[in-house]
């Protein structure tokens, strides 16, 4: 799952160089292939394709179309919570400065 703006322009990049390798190394295993190479070959497009699938579900989640189940299980919690993260274009960045209330009820900026 890609979590931020900056992993999924890494994982875009890495994509990008994962699919030339492949094309390069279909190349080089076309009619030599020993079993080795295809399964090496097999491997890395399942790995493309899981990015492929991680970047197109990062931006689902961008274009805000993602409804948070009404119900799931406590083991999902932590996707969901970032799944609705990612939905709502929330940060995933601490403040640099946190409000918090005083006692005496005005607000006051601390440090994080």
């Amino acid at each position: 799952m890609i979590l931020n703006q900056s992993r999924y322009e890494a994982a875009k990049d890495n994509l990008k160089e994962l699919t030339a390798s492949i094309a390069k190394f279909e190349v080089l295993v076309d009619g030599e292939a020993d079993r080795f190479a295809l399964q090496g070959l097999d491997a890395m497009k399942g790995f493309a394709s899981d990015m492929q699938r991680d970047i197109n579900e990062y931006l689902f989640l961008k274009s805000g179309k993602f409804v948070s189940p009404k119900s799931f299980r406590p083991s999902e919690l932590p996707k969901i919570l970032i799944q609705t993260r990612i939905a709502s274009c929330l940060s995933q960045q601490e403040p640099t400065g946190a409000s918090r209330r005083s006692t005496n009820g005005l607000r006051s900026n601390i440090e994080v």
